[in-house]
């Protein structure tokens, strides 16, 4: 098994809602904190941790850690669904 962690600054809603939009159909969710995927012969559970918020200056922005677990899954498979994953939580700014 590898699991891979990220602080994200971001609410379970919002989260739930770009994972939804941009894994449509693809998992199964066991609880509104966390959601699994058959993938090619493994599974990925992804798990959401009590939101928190941080403070930067005036603003206060929502916090989650989110942990990725990959459970009998080849490698390369795993590293290109976390580019995937992390392309369709990607922000622009300016």
């Amino acid at each position: 098994m590898r699991v891979v962690t990220r602080e994200m600054s971001i609410s379970h809603s919002e989260f739930r809602r770009i994972l939804g939009r941009a894994f449509s159909g693809e998992f199964r969710q066991a609880r509104s904190d966390r959601f699994e995927f058959d993938n090619e012969g493994g599974r990925i559970r992804i798990d959401l941790a009590q939101e928190s918020s941080a403070r930067l200056g005036v603003m206060t922005i929502p916090v989650t850690t989110v942990s990725l677990e990959f459970h009998d899954m080849d490698p390369v498979k795993a590293q290109a669904f976390l580019v995937r994953f992390d392309r369709a939580f990607q922000r622009g700014g300016g």
